[in-house]
């Protein structure tokens, strides 16, 4: 790109765009909400990156955010493709008409771009943002779409007036200054604050340059799922676990309403961005909640499922192997029948046995506190048995917490 052009001596963005200030918000004038809030996702991050999990899981877990991730950064442009469509895309089992698959090509797109982060980060290659990775970023996620305006170029700056709704953004002549001067802010010492940890600085940093992209616009099309991929890299070097770094998008997708309406907002307060951050933490800070209580729950099964061994240990004749594979199968409460359903080795295991043998086995198990049998004559897991070895709380009075997991 052509950068012989100065800018900065033509251009004064304060005049006519006061919002595009390049000034850091004053947290000093923050609500003390918005400083509760950054300090919960600081220790729920530190959560979440402490926890080991089991490989599989760990495999499942990513694999759920960034197709939620990547549903969510298209759906909120227009792409009605469901949860259920954009996981099969990612496993590479999507099978579409031809008039739909345009659908599928956007997810695939920012599919790749974000996988595209992320080996950047396990190869710790440097991902400073630039002009020229921005608009990357841009042509990735517009790759071979059929797009409604010909003038449109992924990855290259637009050369018209553009605006979402009412609002008109800075002229084209300006859009290559204003987003190079947005890459040399950010990674510059106006936003390295000493006091703030990695963690919270680069949720700052990431929700400042979505609302700034968004506002100088300068594609012909994609400038938010571009905004989405700045905030997407911006958290994951911040320390961010993968997982986690998708929530945003998913937060505004899920709340698109008031994320246009503080987006609004954003650019006519005095101090806008305030607001926008807060809005934007209390999401992030519900989606962490949500990802430590499927972990929780992850950490419940092992311990429920080492419990089960110690307790059947010393059995090893054929008798108690019947019995411990019902229990490492046997997840919501199913009548005896159609325990041997449950799994291809409960199949074989119970083929060349009686009804009886079972009935024998499941009633072993429940005279063990293994299995309880409920009024509707289904047998489920006995869990609650490991509420014996939480440590001793006293509940407080009027209490209506109630953390036992549901089978």
């Amino acid at each position: 790109m052509d950068m012989s052009v100065d800018m900065s001596a033509t251009f004064d963005p304060m005049a006519d765009y006061p919002w595009l200030s390049f000034r850091p918000p004053d947290l000093s004038r923050a609500p003390y909400s918005l400083w509760m809030k950054l300090g919960e996702i600081g220790a729920l991050i530190d959560q979440i990156s402490a926890v080991p999990l089991i490989p599989s899981y760990a495999e499942e877990m990513h694999k759920v955010f960034l197709a939620k991730g990547a549903l969510a950064t298209t759906a909120i442009e227009g792409n009605t493709l469901t949860e259920a469509q954009a996981r099969q895309q990612l496993d590479g089992k999507l099978d579409l008409p031809p008039s739909q698959e345009y659908l599928a090509k956007e997810i695939a797109n920012v599919l790749g771009a974000l996988n595209g982060i992320l080996d950047a980060c396990r190869r710790h290659e440097p991902q400073a943002l630039s002009l020229g990775r921005v608009c990357a970023f841009n042509g990735a996620v517009l790759a071979g779409l059929e797009l409604a305006d010909e003038d449109v170029v992924p990855g290259q700056i637009r050369h018209d007036s553009r605006g979402v709704g009412p609002y008109k953004a800075p002229p084209p002549d300006t859009c290559e200054y204003l987003l190079d001067r947005l890459c040399g802010w950010l990674e510059g010492p106006d936003l390295a604050n000493p006091a703030l940890d990695s963690v919270t600085l680069g949720f700052l940093k990431a929700v400042i340059a979505h609302l700034y992209l968004v506002w100088i616009h300068p594609f012909g099309d994609g400038n938010g799922r571009t905004a989405r991929l700045i905030e997407f890299q911006i958290l994951l070097n911040a320390g961010v676990p993968s997982p986690s770094a998708q929530l945003l998008s998913n937060h505004y997708n899920l709340t698109r309403m008031n994320y246009y309406l503080w987006l609004d907002k954003a650019r006519r307060a005095g101090d806008g961005l305030t607001g926008f951050l807060l809005y934007a933490a209390e999401g992030f800070v519900d989606g962490l909640k949500t990802q430590i209580e499927m972990i929780r729950l992850q950490q419940w099964e092992l311990a429920w499922q080492s419990y089960v061994r110690e307790v059947m240990a010393s059995d090893r004749t054929p008798k108690g192997h019947r019995q411990q594979e019902v229990m490492r199968h046997l997840g919501p409460a199913a009548h005896a029948s159609e325990i041997p359903l449950l799994n291809p080795s409960l199949a074989a295991i119970y083929a060349g046995v009686s009804p009886k043998t079972l009935n024998r086995d499941l009633e072993t198990l429940t005279r063990k506190g293994l299995l309880l049998r409920d009024d509707q004559g289904r047998y489920l897991p006995n869990r609650e048995r490991l509420l014996a070895f939480f440590p001793f709380v006293v509940e407080p009075e009027n209490s209506v917490t109630d953390t036992t997991p549901r089978n």
